[in-house]
């Protein structure tokens, strides 16, 4: 594995690479964990696609996902991977909207609903303050209806 991956899984069969030229993180990941999570990488891996050809632990299959924010998606693989002793239990506003952001992409609010709980219920009573707009996009985006209905009334 590159050096600096992040190991989410020690049997991993996936290795995201995830970011730009700047920003660059590595994940080891279960495909079969991403799959339960998301009907997005449940498409990917077993649908056949060349993503899902293949798996080995031995080998695990290089993925670049260039457009997904690194921090956000380690964030997400702790989750559902419950490596919750890397899961902070606090998160600002901008890293919940890109928290958001992969969730709606890869369908997997539900299983991060708990955190999302846990992290919005800071930030609601500051609703109604001014700048914190994208706490709306963020309660939308991690399928929080009563939060969604909280902030909008604000």
């Amino acid at each position: 594995h590159p050096p600096g991956t992040t190991v989410m899984d020690k049997n991993g069969d996936v290795l995201l690479e995830l970011g730009s030229e700047d920003l660059t993180a590595h994940l080891l990941v279960s495909s079969k964990v991403l799959s339960l999570a998301s009907s997005v990488f449940n498409a990917m891996f077993t649908h056949g696609f060349s993503e899902g050809e293949g798996l080995t632990s031995k080998s695990p299959r290089l993925i670049p996902l260039p457009d997904d924010d690194p921090p956000a998606m380690t964030l997400l693989c702790h989750i559902l991977h419950f490596r919750t002793s890397s899961i902070p239990m606090e998160r600002d506003v901008a890293a919940l909207a890109e928290l958001a952001i992969l969730c709606d992409k890869y369908d997997c609010a539900g299983p991060v609903k708990p955190w999302s709980l846990l992290w919005t219920s800071e930030w609601l009573p500051h609703a109604g303050s001014e700048g914190f707009e994208k706490l709306l996009f963020v309660t939308y985006g991690l399928d929080l209806p009563e939060a969604f209905a909280k902030v909008t009334k604000a």
